[in-house]
């Protein structure tokens, strides 16, 4: 793979990758996005942070909020499906807002780019947004780490900011802290909610797929355009 653009800052190093046509941002080792403007998917992983949003009718979807853009991968397949009026993506990374507008073409109306601390940011906001993608990751030694603890506080902002009809779409490295996650939320919180569990093969993150009413594996993948139903993906129950 070519370097495009690289840079070091406070102890870590950030780079912009191409292979092909393919644009990929690495954190001190840690691949955090991918880009190609020729490709309606992603690939791999990032197609798991959207698809979700399907199942929404197109009136109920008008307001997403993204903490943790990376490079900003899923703002384009967001935009492309589904238009919405606006997108609030909150990075912590200064160097990653860089690689966004300037690498991803991150230039959209619609998306507004706020450098701040998520765990700090939501907290302070007054808006519901009808789907909210969590993917708040860090790097560590080559290896990607949380960046805000799945906290009673954090779980409790991520759906208090979820319109009624919302969808809240959140990534997990490991299957095991998915499930210290969704054992907690019967203590967290008293309403009643539904889960589903996205995964596809080559990695260990499952994406969960949080609601306020039942949506079943098959309504989920039936939602899914034709265009996007040859990737390699499965829903399932938790």
């Amino acid at each position: 793979m070519a370097l495009l653009w690289f840079q070091q800052k406070d102890g870590h190093r950030y780079e912009v990758r191409s292979a092909g046509k393919t644009l990929r941002l690495y954190s001190d080792g840690v691949f955090h996005s991918q880009y190609n403007p020729g490709r309606l998917s992603l690939g791999g992983l990032w197609d798991l942070l959207y698809l979700p949003a399907f199942f929404l009718p197109p009136e109920q979807l008008n307001q997403v909020l993204l903490l943790g853009l990376g490079g900003g991968s899923v703002i384009h397949p967001l935009n492309h499906w589904f238009a919405p009026e606006s997108i609030d993506a909150v990075e912590i990374e200064a160097s990653h807002l860089h690689v966004a507008r300037e690498f991803f073409r991150i230039e959209k109306e619609n998306v507004r780019l706020h450098h701040a601390d998520a765990l700090q940011w939501l907290p302070q906001q007054s808006q519901q947004w009808d789907i909210v993608i969590e993917d708040v990751y860090g790097h560590l030694q080559g290896e990607p780490v949380r960046g805000v603890e799945y906290s009673r506080h954090w779980s409790n902002a991520l759906l208090d900011h979820l319109s009624p009809h919302g969808l809240l779409i959140m990534n997990f490295t490991a299957v095991r802290d998915m499930r210290e996650w969704l054992a907690n939320m019967s203590q967290w919180r008293t309403e009643r909610l539904f889960y589903l569990q996205l995964q596809t093969e080559g990695y260990l993150n499952r994406v969960l797929l949080v609601s306020r009413y039942r949506i079943t594996p098959g309504q989920l993948r039936h939602a899914v355009p034709a265009a996007l139903k040859k990737l390699n993906f499965k829903v399932l129950s938790v």
